[in-house]
């Protein structure tokens, strides 16, 4: 698995330049700011495949990887889930598909095999037990090489810091390099809305969650912040509005619809429609 260095151009915004609302003990600022609008139209994906014919087989609905001098297809797989409901006997299977995929970004086969997927692995939730790490977290997402944890809380404020109701997100990021001695890197970030689900490079340098504007919502939108001396940057929009689920870091690029263990519910019980790859250097 490729570490991630600076995978994405840094904003030119730093997270931290608004300020907390006097009512929030939790001390946030805003996850966006002037130069990173949160209404962004988002970055162009570099390939995308869709599920076609009722999960039977899937299509490649754009690929650059095809074009001469573009690079590699930074996995030689994918991976699909299912998730279906019985009415009788009463009950719920999940399954995956497997697909290899060329250096070229094409498909080996078109044609889905479903199985039944291994047992999750569990959050770190052991390293989330020291102050001031908080405990009522949604989801405790630790980076590649153990130094970096994500927390994310799904919609602890119903009012935001401009006194706008609703219900809205908080995102902290933390050195664990000690675990015992856990450093906040930055403030509690608020987002425009409830957080669904995030995840860490491998080296810590960049977070991507994704956003549930509107409560509920089948669509979420996906931004990346990047870590920026002892703090995050503002948010980058990647997808404005997706109904795909799953975050995954390859090196500099970002899948959105598939996702490596531990997953979170909103992929767990999701059926893929679609995967997209976005380059972050772009």
């Amino acid at each position: 698995m490729a570490l991630v260095s600076s995978v994405a151009a840094v904003p030119s915004g730093i997270a931290g330049n608004s300020r907390p609302a006097p009512w929030d003990s939790d001390g946030a600022i805003a996850m966006f700011d002037a130069s990173t609008p949160a209404h962004s139209a988002g970055l162009t994906p570099v390939w995308v495949i869709a599920l076609r014919d009722s999960g039977h087989r899937i299509e490649v609905v754009r690929n650059r990887f095809s074009e001469p001098g573009f690079g590699e297809f930074p996995v030689d797989s994918v991976w699909l889930r299912r998730f279906e409901t019985h009415v009788e006997p009463v009950g719920w299977m999940a399954k995956e598909a497997f697909v290899l995929v060329g250096s070229n970004g094409e498909p080996d086969s078109g044609t889905l095999q479903w199985v039944t997927p291994g047992p999750d692995e569990a959050e770190p939730l052991h390293v989330g037990t020291h102050p001031p790490i908080p405990l009522d977290g949604c989801r405790y997402c630790l980076s590649g090489n153990g130094k970096c944890l994500l927390v994310l809380r799904a919609m602890p404020h119903s009012v935001n810091i401009r006194g706008e109701t609703g219900t809205f997100g908080l995102l902290d990021y933390f050195d664990v390099s000690q675990p015992k001695r856990p450093r906040r890197l930055g403030p509690p970030l608020e987002a425009e809305g409830s957080l669904d689900n995030g995840v860490v490079s491998d080296d810590g340098s960049t977070v991507a969650v994704t956003i549930l504007p509107s409560f509920p919502s089948n669509h979420t939108k996906v931004v990346v912040l990047e870590r920026v001396g002892k703090g995050l940057s503002a948010a980058r929009v990647v997808s404005p509005a997706t109904t795909a689920s799953g975050l995954q870091f390859e090196g500099r690029f970002l899948f959105v619809g598939m996702q490596r263990s531990p997953l979170p519910l909103s992929y767990a019980f999701a059926t893929t429609d679609t995967i997209a790859l976005y380059d972050l250097r772009k």
